[in-house]
């Protein structure tokens, strides 16, 4: 969620409320330093990176969808604030999901976390259903 070199700080959003999709303000939201995670925005993370757009996000702003986290199913799609919507709609996500936004999603690859977070679920779940 941070790192150093991106991101300072994370803030948490929810996508929408009871009427519908909230109006952030983007651009305030999705600064160079900061990190932000939507929840309850899986439905909607095409309607989200357009409003970010159109309050003058960069259109190349990274972006991921966190399918399932921390589980043996977990999946990640991963892209930019232009083309997530169509990336997310092709995976056919169905959630929970988290949606994280900022220049610390391009370190996905790097930090080497989700093999193990994913290997550590599995093995629990071996424990658990062999009763060890």
């Amino acid at each position: 969620l941070t790192h150093r070199d991106h991101a300072q700080s994370v803030v948490f959003v929810t996508a929408h409320g009871k009427d519908g999709l909230l109006p952030h303000d983007w651009t305030r939201l999705a600064r160079a330093d900061q990190t932000v995670v939507v929840y309850m925005g899986l439905r909607f993370v095409g309607e989200i990176a357009a409003a970010a757009m159109a309050q003058g996000v960069p259109a190349d702003m990274p972006i991921a969808v966190i399918d399932n986290g921390t589980r043996i199913t977990q999946r990640v799609v991963a892209g930019t604030l232009a083309d997530i919507g169509a990336k997310v709609k092709a995976a056919k996500l169905k959630g929970p999901a988290l949606i994280m936004i900022g220049s610390v999603v391009t370190l996905r690859g790097t930090l080497g976390v989700e093999g193990v977070a994913l290997s550590e679920a599995h093995e629990m779940e071996l424990v658990a259903r062999e009763g060890l």
